[in-house]
């Protein structure tokens, strides 16, 4: 068997600390949709091929910090190295910004990925309820960087090019609240975009070009999911 280096070692050992504090913490209810809600706000207003990977991706906190770490400052990892990732979190390789948002928030990214793996629909329901309430504070509209579209009560967030996404940047609290009068920018920002076709740099063109759905969760899939989990959020939104 191979023996782990030093750095993984500690860091296998600091993660499973984590997340068996995260587990312990968890023993005892379910969150509600609205402790949901909170979870997944900070990721909620992505393009959906872009939910589709990180999803998936947060139930590997592991990999997670190992591949922030590998594309840290550009760098690129190995294939050897990358080829041991899951196809997700081999996906994020394209959006260094959001995978070193998730190993920053690596808490944050074990909670999700637990809440992922519980109850998908339930996390699904919740993103809809976000980008609802996101949208009737007039802070989630199309843009020259994505499209906003409403099909069946389900909000659809999908690249305005599907050759390129942003990542948008928002305050998970103010964004879902009517912008003030003296506000002088967006409350949703966009830095550079990220080609969709591209994952992970050592893909053949062929899984490159099925990279959004090499996931267990595929855009089809996450949009037939949201579609089906709508009517939670409908629920949710007119309780509140």
């Amino acid at each position: 068997m191979a023996r782990l280096s030093p750095v993984r070692l500690l860091l296998t050992n600091a993660l499973v600390l984590v997340c068996a504090l995260g587990r312990a913490g968890a023993q005892g209810a379910p969150p509600n949709p609205e402790q949901l809600a909170k979870l997944v706000a900070p990721i909620a207003l992505y393009p959906d091929p872009l939910v589709a990977q990180v999803l998936p991706a947060s139930t590997q906190p592991l990999e997670i910090f190992e591949a922030a770490d590998s594309v840290a400052n550009g760098k690129r990892p190995s294939e050897d190295v990358a080829s041991k990732w899951d196809p997700a979190v081999q996906a994020l390789l394209s959006y260094p910004t959001v995978l070193k948002m998730m190993r920053d928030k690596i808490e944050w990214t074990q909670q999700l990925g637990q809440a992922f793996a519980t109850d998908q629909g339930a996390v699904l329901a919740a993103i809809q309820s976000v980008r609802a309430q996101a949208s009737k504070a007039g802070n989630l509209k199309s843009t020259p960087q994505q499209t906003v579209t409403t099909k069946s009560n389900t909000i659809i967030i999908e690249p305005a090019s599907p050759d390129v996404i942003y990542v948008p940047q928002y305050n998970p609290v103010a964004i879902l609240q009517p912008a003030p009068y003296y506000a002088y920018s967006p409350l949703m920002t966009f830095g550079l975009g990220f080609g969709s076709t591209m994952t992970w740099p050592f893909a053949p063109p062929s899984a490159r070009t099925s990279a959004l759905t090499s996931s267990g969760l595929s855009k089809g899939k996450l949009l037939t999911a949201t579609a089906s989990a709508s009517r939670i959020a409908s629920t949710t939104a007119s309780v509140k």
